[in-house]
């Protein structure tokens, strides 16, 4: 047998890693023109490269690739939107200005979210929009989720794909509180 050597193992290169991942991935930039974010879409390996939407951040596919939830971040866009993965369709989802870091259900169908919009200088909760409302233009709240205690205050929400919520948050009832990611029905 061979002996690993400290320090002697091989790093990827684009090529080996372009052989084992495949699909696309969205991405901010920081425009130094305008001093916001615009959010891209390229190939895993950096190929076919394009800008979809310029003053966005926060991107998310869906599911099925068609669709981007975003973050504005101009002051005429500060809430949420999805739009087509082509940059095409952008379409208003939320209305308030702290709504921020999107990820969609499994099933394309709703959308989680954290903002501090009903507890200004608290933590933030985290909120669902089910349905998003893809075809017309309503803008919608979205629910907060609550424990039997009250809100689930929480950051970096995601969902599972056995549909339950996984979050980065406190349980601030327990004593001593306890942080760190915590699952929750959704």
């Amino acid at each position: 047998g061979v002996t690993p050597t400290p320090g002697a193992t091989p790093r990827p290169t684009r090529s080996t890693l372009a052989t084992a991942l495949s699909g696309r991935v969205a991405f901010p930039v920081l425009n130094g023109d305008t001093g916001v974010y615009d959010v891209y879409v390229a190939r895993v390996d950096g190929s076919g490269r394009y800008r979809v939407r310029e003053g966005f951040d926060q991107p998310a596919f869906s599911p099925n690739g068609q669709w981007l939830a975003l973050r504005g971040v101009t002051p005429e866009q500060r809430n949420l939107f999805v739009v087509r993965a082509d940059g095409s369709s952008i379409k208003q989802v939320s209305q308030n200005i702290e709504d921020k870091l999107p990820y969609w259900s499994p099933d394309g169908s709703r959308l989680v979210f954290a903002s501090t919009k009903d507890q200004p200088g608290r933590p933030k909760a985290i909120y669902v929009i089910d349905p998003v409302p893809l075809g017309g233009p309503k803008v919608v709240e979205g629910r907060r989720v609550e424990t039997g205690r009250g809100p689930v205050q929480a950051e970096h929400p995601s969902w599972m794909p056995d549909d339950r919520l996984v979050y980065q948050g406190c349980y601030y009832f327990a004593q001593p509180m306890t942080c760190g990611i915590f699952i929750i029905n959704s």
